[in-house]
């Protein structure tokens, strides 16, 4: 339904122009992801390294959703670090 509103919304759009929407918002999403998860870092354990944040936005999308479930479990900035080395070190 939703798809269907925006279509009848725009519906001088391009298919070109559909998918650089549709990956726009992917990014945006991604990126209002890395802003959540680093916010909640920051009122857990206070500020972080330029370096880990950073590296949470150089997270993909999957990444970022399996990152949120395991900062549920860190208790410190050195579990984050590992973690995200870790999968730095799989790329």
């Amino acid at each position: 339904m939703k798809q269907f509103e925006e279509e009848r919304e725009m519906p001088h759009l391009s298919t070109a122009e559909k998918i650089g929407r549709d990956i726009g918002r992917e990014i945006g999403r991604g990126e209002g992801k890395a802003e959540l998860l680093m916010y909640l870092i920051d009122q857990r354990f206070g500020s972080v390294s330029e370096q880990v944040g950073q590296s949470i936005h150089s997270l993909s999308a999957s990444q970022l959703n399996e990152f949120g479930l395991a900062l549920l479990d860190f208790t410190s900035v050195s579990e984050i670090e590992t973690w995200l080395e870790a999968r730095r070190t799989k790329r």
